[in-house]
């Protein structure tokens, strides 16, 4: 009974031995594995960063902490190698979660724009031995955005502002109609005063005849009619003012009517006018408006750059 007991126990340490044993060469194959990463990423990083417009930084970690920097001075986010991941660290999510991830760091964190991505790295077996991470400094695409959106709110403010001078255009032709379609009425009205001249004027011829035979009929009456004559005279002299003031009041009404074709014309002509710009300055709203909209496609652009 001893016996089996005994022979139990050593099977289970020979076992537990083969287990550190085998473990043990698992995380020193892969941590050679990591060390080729690294080596590899020695030889090509420098042409990577060329590669990119902006400044750009990278990393390896395994499944603990940072082995391998290669930083850049426009990215000082003070990580050193050897830092150890923390549970809410990205790259602890990336091998986490088994997939990558990115995260734009706002400037107000490091005191510059920047966005890091993170992928899990795998070893011959499939498992996950870590992780790569890049930084990319944006803040030549903030500037780009902050200028796209500075041009788009400009070409928005613009587009309202000619919104409303248009609005005031149009209102100011519409007066200039109502003031044509005012005139146009005054030149009927003064029209209409002729037909009440002329009637004047056969008023007044009539009158100027009836005291012309008036006169006549007194000088046959001889002494009688000396009374009458003074009559028919006084209504001869009415007759006579009458036609007098008839062409006064006729010279006033043309020179008014002269005035008022005048008048009118010109408000004709700065109708048409007005509406020729009304006309273009929607033009120019529509292309202000077209405008705007490609700045907005821009500072979208940018912001995914």
């Amino acid at each position: 009974m001893l016996e089996d007991l005994r022979e139990s126990e050593i099977i289970n340490e020979y076992e537990e031995q083969n287990s550190d044993n085998s473990q043990l060469a698992d995380d020193v194959q892969e941590s050679d594995e990591l060390q080729e990463l690294v080596r590899a990423l020695q030889l090509v990083a420098p042409l990577m960063m060329d590669l990119h417009e902006d400044p750009v930084s990278y990393g390896i970690t395994d499944r603990e902490k940072f082995l391998y920097l290669i930083p850049h001075p426009k990215i000082p986010h003070g990580i050193k190698t050897g830092d150890v991941l923390s549970s809410e660290d990205m790259l602890h999510n990336v091998m986490k979660e088994d997939k990558k991830i990115s995260e734009v760091i706002p400037k107000e964190v490091f005191g510059f724009p920047f966005r890091g991505s993170g992928v899990p790295i795998k070893g011959k077996k499939g498992n996950i031995i870590g992780s790569l991470a890049m930084s990319v400094n944006l803040e030549r695409q903030e500037q780009l955005t902050e200028i796209a959106q500075n041009l788009s709110d400009s070409l928005g403010q613009l587009a309202q502002a000619i919104s409303q001078i248009t609005i005031g255009v149009q209102e100011i032709a519409e007066y200039s109609k109502q003031n044509l379609d005012n005139i146009n009425q005054t030149k009927e009205e003064t029209q209409n005063t002729d037909n009440v001249l002329s009637f004047i004027r056969n008023v007044a011829g009539q009158t100027n005849l009836l005291g012309l035979n008036a006169a006549i009929e007194a000088a046959r009456a001889g002494d009688y009619g000396r009374g009458f004559s003074v009559v028919a005279e006084e209504i001869r002299k009415l007759s006579n003012s009458s036609a007098e003031s008839i062409k006064q009041i006729e010279s006033t009404i043309k020179s008014i009517q002269n005035f008022t074709n005048i008048v009118a014309e010109g408000i004709n002509k700065e109708s048409n006018v007005l509406q020729e710009q009304a006309a273009t300055l929607e033009e120019i709203n529509a292309s202000v408006e077209e405008l705007d909209s490609t700045a907005q496609v821009l500072a979208d652009i940018a912001k995914k750059l």
